[in-house]
């Protein structure tokens, strides 16, 4: 739970007791997301995101925390295309979850695995007017593809990092994947 008063609130789920309470930096965190595999020494990671105007020195929707499974804070990053969405999943099989944050791939500690190649080289100078409003994850066989509803495109990318197609619309804010048939990709 996200307090206002820049805290971070582990709670009880059967009696609503504060368990834990970890201060944030700002109040403008917004997005909690918690990984569910147990790989690494300090157990799960808790994602906590800025969707927001940023604080200085960050830009808009940045930074984002990740807190260890004992609730120490083991990182503090910038992510290009961060938006209004995350994803949080095991990207490469290794039994550990990796974080999909706005255009990029990041592993448990919030380094970089992959930026999406269109963004790769490419400097975000307003990211108010480009981020990331949504996303779904596709799994196909033992691969995946996330589809991305970014500020004037959608996205399809594959596990590499690789756009296989993109369509500019007026600010796409969810996207949602439908199969139409065994061999459909979406």
């Amino acid at each position: 739970v996200l307090d206002s008063n820049n805290h971070l609130l582990v709670v009880d789920g059967s009696s609503g007791r504060i368990k834990h309470r970890i201060h944030i930096p700002a109040d403008n965190f917004c997005t909690v997301k918690c990984s569910t595999l147990a790989g690494t020494a300090n157990g799960n990671r808790i994602l906590v995101g800025n969707s927001d105007i940023g604080y200085p020195p960050y830009d808009y929707a940045n930074p984002w925390l990740i807190f260890d499974g004992t609730y120490n804070l083991i990182h503090k990053g910038e992510y290009k295309g961060a938006g209004h969405d995350a994803r949080i999943f095991d990207a490469n099989g290794d039994g550990v979850d990796e974080f999909l944050i706005g255009y990029e791939l990041v592993d448990h500690n919030g380094h970089n695995i992959w930026t999406v190649d269109s963004w790769r080289d490419q400097n975000l100078n307003n990211s108010i007017l480009q981020h990331c409003d949504g996303t779904a994850l596709i799994k196909k066989d033992d691969d995946w593809f996330v589809a991305i509803a970014g500020s004037d495109c959608i996205y399809l990318v594959d596990s590499n990092g690789n756009c296989k197609w993109s369509k500019h619309l007026p600010h796409p804010q969810y996207v949602c994947v439908l199969r139409d048939g065994p061999n459909d990709l979406i």
